[in-house]
């Protein structure tokens, strides 16, 4: 399938996944527990994708070990610089942890609940979703330079960037849910600013797409650059959300766990599916190429 083709698929797709997150807070009845699960899922889908997927990847499109793993070094810590500035990535930010002695709330409570933790400090809350937003944008956009290095380096093989659409697909909802579900201000001011948020990663997407395939022969270096960094970011990004959950959530240790196992699992499986799949297709190729050898050059005693 051309890599064109699949970005016409993902597009709606994308837009899809974030604008479903963004009516979460209104339309929605999510528990937290429900939440920390998805997002233990996804997280698993994360780390496997980005070190079975997306590292060995751009070792092959580098030719380089050691060029793949400081790129994804920066990845890593890029991502954890916006996060720690930005404040970028926390699926529930008008909670509050209980500071000691005071009362804690059930946690299996609805999210629209948290109001009352942050409507004080009047502007503040203002300021947390306008940052929130800003970062979340950047990593949208590192989202679809993922997707987009995915496709061009699979083209032709199959559903090319599947992996990494899948993993895109299922973590925006997340993260639409953390923008609206701070806002504050009228439902349609809610759905405008999710709506433009939705855009940000397939116009991302496009644009990295073209921009590899402008590049020409420098195409495949720019995107084997573009997957070593987005796989220290989805690192860092599923790190982050896993860390909280090990301190705070360990009273559903065992659900929690077995979500994370079983997003790994789902990469594993998708990435074996995948591997088989060129496999066939450059056994495929080696065929033809020696079918097509001239041997009457060659003396054959």
């Amino acid at each position: 399938m051309p890599g064109w083709m699949v970005l016409v698929i993902a597009t709606p797709l994308l837009i899809g996944a974030s604008l479903l997150g963004g009516l979460v807070p209104s339309a929605i009845r999510g528990t937290h527990l429900r939440m920390q699960l998805a997002l233990s899922f996804v997280s698993g889908l994360m780390l496997g994708v980005a070190i079975l997927h997306l590292l060995p990847h751009s070792v092959l499109m580098l030719g380089s070990v050691d060029r793949a793993a400081v790129l994804m070094l920066f990845g890593v810590v890029g991502v954890f610089l916006l996060m720690r500035f930005l404040h970028v990535h926390s699926l529930e930010p008008g909670i509050k942890l209980p500071a000691e002695g005071e009362h804690t709330h059930s946690h299996d409570h609805d999210h629209a609940h948290d109001h009352d933790h942050h409507h004080h400090g009047g502007g503040h809350a203002g300021v947390r979703w306008v940052t929130l937003l800003s970062g979340l944008s950047l990593h949208s956009i590192v989202d679809g330079a993922a997707l987009a290095s995915a496709v061009k380096l699979e083209e032709g093989q199959g559903w090319p960037g599947l992996l990494v659409l899948l993993v895109v697909v299922l973590h925006k909802p997340l993260d639409a849910l953390a923008i609206t579900a701070t806002m504050e201000g009228s439902e349609q001011r809610r759905k405008k600013i999710n709506l433009i948020y939705a855009l940000v990663a397939p116009i991302a997407a496009w644009a990295a797409y073209l921009g590899f395939t402008g590049a020409g022969d420098l195409g495949g270096d720019v995107a084997g650059i573009a997957m070593a960094f987005c796989a220290g970011a989805f690192v860092c990004v599923a790190l982050a959300d896993l860390m909280p959950e090990v301190q705070f959530h360990s009273h559903h240790r065992f659900l929690l766990t077995m979500a994370l196992g079983l997003g790994v699992g789902v990469a594993v499986l998708l990435g074996y599916v995948e591997g088989q799949n060129h496999g066939l297709h450059d056994h495929g190729g080696a065929e033809a190429g020696h079918e097509g050898h001239d041997h009457s050059g060659h003396d054959h005693d």
